[in-house]
């Protein structure tokens, strides 16, 4: 039975899984293609379902990588770290295109395709906006990869399969004043994040890096807040 006190490692989650295996079997199996062949408009409102989602996850990959450990094995993956990582590239170019494609779904991802080694050596180094969003680039590319080695490793490891990660914040910090994770989860890590942002953009210190913050900080809360009220719902 699943109620408001049950703890976070055996509620269900509702978010969509970005597992590599879970991405293509949700390509194959998905509603859509039924839609598609009964001559449905629904299969329209799938796909915009699935682009928003991942749109999103793309955004809060990188912040979960960095303030959580032992993810589950069904929500990181080969698949989702490119996107984000190609992504987050393309926001931080000085090319008002490369940034445009950040918000275009699979722009980014196909562009370095189209250009030349000295090219992408350019945009990830040197014309970029933000020296800080390329340092935090290279340290989610360099986390994301200890994490999924985790993962494939870990033969029986105690992260539920769906499990978006255990708070590094309420670890070291909000367990020793008895606050639950999962409001450390839902609330303060957006927070954190979305000040973070805003001070950087307010003081004219780093506005690239600043807004990254604060879009990402949104799509945080979003993810845990839906997965909240679904968990509620079935109480």
């Amino acid at each position: 039975m699943i109620n408001r006190n049950t703890e976070r490692v055996v509620k269900p989650s509702f978010l969509p899984k970005f597992s590599d295996a879970d991405i293509f079997k949700g390509v194959v199996n998905s509603e859509f293609w039924g839609h598609v062949f009964l001559g449905e408009k629904k299969a329209l409102w799938i796909v915009f379902k699935g682009l928003l989602s991942l749109k999103i996850e793309m955004f809060v990959s990188p912040l979960r990588m960095t303030l959580r450990y032992n993810h589950g094995r069904r929500t990181v993956g080969i698949v989702i770290i490119l996107l984000s990582a190609t992504m987050m590239m393309a926001f931080n170019t000085q090319s008002f295109l490369g940034a445009l494609s950040t918000f275009v779904p699979f722009a980014a991802p196909i562009v370095p395709f189209f250009m030349s080694w000295e090219e992408i050596s350019s945009s990830l180094f040197t014309e970029i906006r933000s020296e800080a969003l390329m340092v935090f680039w290279m340290a989610y590319g360099a986390l994301s990869a200890l994490h999924l080695m985790l993962v494939y490793l870990r033969k029986d490891g105690d992260a539920p399969p769906a499990g978006r990660g255990t708070s590094w914040l309420h670890r070291l910090v909000f367990q020793h004043f008895k606050v639950a994770e999962t409001a450390v989860q839902r609330v303060v890590e957006p927070f954190l994040v979305g000040v973070v942002g805003y001070l950087l953009i307010g003081t004219d210190t780093d506005f690239t890096f600043g807004l990254f913050l604060i879009i990402a900080a949104a799509c945080l809360f979003v993810q845990e807040v839906f997965d909240a009220v679904m968990q509620f719902s079935i109480t």
